[in-house]
């Protein structure tokens, strides 16, 4: 069984996970990786394989590691045995998150007169 079917089919054990149509939301799952929920973490670790794929043991603790988690949510599709970062996505990245992703994006311009020139070519 693919591992993205191993997960939809233990998220779906949780109502709140689910649309009426019985698909995944994905979007509140994201919304609670990136909150550390405790419901969330529960269900993946209650499956071995995602168990495995997701948390990192470290001194006898296990870390849950957010961002694999909601990277391989973001993905349409997982092969089961190869995996790219790039097989959906094509965009400008910050420290391995997407613009899209990121809430520090900055316009920074060299020099206030290279500025100036600008808006005044588009102005006109």
């Amino acid at each position: 069984m693919k591992l993205y079917q191993t997960l939809e089919k233990q998220l779906k054990k949780e109502p709140n996970f689910v649309t009426d149509n019985g698909e995944l939301k994905k979007w509140v799952v994201i919304t609670k990786a990136q909150n550390y929920d405790a419901d969330l973490i529960e269900l993946l670790l209650d499956d071995k394989e995602l168990k495995a794929k997701f948390f990192i043991e470290i001194k006898t603790v296990l870390v849950f590691n957010q961002s694999l988690f909601i990277q391989f949510l973001e993905q349409k599709n997982y092969l089961n045995d190869s995996y790219t970062q790039y097989k959906n996505k094509v965009g400008l990245t910050i420290d391995g998150k997407y613009l899209k992703q990121s809430n520090e994006i900055a316009l920074v311009w060299p020099f206030k007169e290279t500025l100036e020139e600008t808006l005044d070519i588009k102005i006109k």
